[in-house]
């Protein structure tokens, strides 16, 4: 009898421990770049957005600061984060165009576009630090730039 409930409670904790695994798996495939961008931004991105492309250029860092780009493709009009506030325009910020073009994204994005909404951040602890956020309401993509210090 002690063995039985010995093998049933094995059982049950296998059973939880898979269930949270899948849990795991299933609710943030992105987790670990939401999770970064909650602790360097203070935001999220929408859910349901599949990371299509990314390219990262922190060769010279220690401390994985660098440029960062990242492309969202969503199949549904995401719910954004309370905390942005979009514009229609962009300044166009030299910085910005000089990350694009170093960066050279297979999925670059159309800065002239109309179908573009922007949101432009400039980090807490270090000035430089700067986020870019376009979407494209007509491809429903979210091109994310980064430059980080």
């Amino acid at each position: 009898m002690n063995n039985k409930k010995k093998k049933i409670t094995g059982l049950l904790l296998l059973a939880a421990v898979l269930i949270v695994a899948v849990y795991l798996y299933m609710s943030g495939q992105d987790m670990s770049y939401n999770t970064a961008l909650k602790a360097n931004w203070g935001i999220t991105l929408p859910y349901g957005g599949e990371e299509i492309y990314v390219k990262e250029i922190p060769e010279d860092s220690f401390n994985g600061d660098g440029e960062r780009y990242r492309v969202f493709r969503y199949d549904e009009e995401p719910v954004f984060d309370k905390k942005l506030i979009w514009s229609d325009t962009t300044s166009k910020e030299q910085r910005l165009l000089e990350i694009v073009d170093n960066m050279n994204p297979d999925f670059e994005p159309d800065l002239d576009s109309g179908a573009n909404i922007f949101f432009h951040m400039t980090g807490d602890r270090d000035e430089r630090d700067k986020l870019w956020l376009i979407y494209d309401e007509e491809s429903m993509m979210m091109h994310v730039v980064e430059d980080f210090y």
